[in-house]
């Protein structure tokens, strides 16, 4: 298991504060019409965000040797989703009677395997 060491972990801390301050001040902005400062700290930092993000960053800790075979079952069933996706757009954009050809040349060809 990766370990990381303290400046890293201030490091993550850090980021998670300031892109959670820009998030939110930005989304509030956006609402109110006006620049909006939602941090109460000097400085463009909201800890909530620091602290959830590495709250996560140690939940997830035990899993991250895992997450390697997540990553290919989920690339797999993207695959095959765009496998089926691709095949639906296709006799979609067939008009009936290509369909109908492309179909009869797949029960030819399955008739002239099976005759040998």
């Amino acid at each position: 298991m990766y370990s990381y060491t303290i400046v890293q972990w201030l490091f993550f801390f850090y980021f998670y504060c300031f892109f959670g301050w820009c998030f939110e001040s930005t989304y509030v902005s956006l609402k109110e019409k006006r620049l909006v400062n939602r941090g109460f700290m000097r400085g463009p930092f909201l800890p909530l965000y620091g602290s959830g993000g590495i709250m996560m960053l140690v939940v997830s800790a035990p899993f991250q040797e895992q997450a390697e075979d997540l990553r290919l079952k989920i690339k797999e069933l993207t695959s095959g989703i765009e496998a089926g996706l691709d095949k639906l757009k296709e006799l979609l954009t067939q008009s009936p009677e290509e369909h109908l050809e492309v179909l009869w040349a797949e029960l030819k060809e399955k008739a002239k395997n099976k005759e040998k």
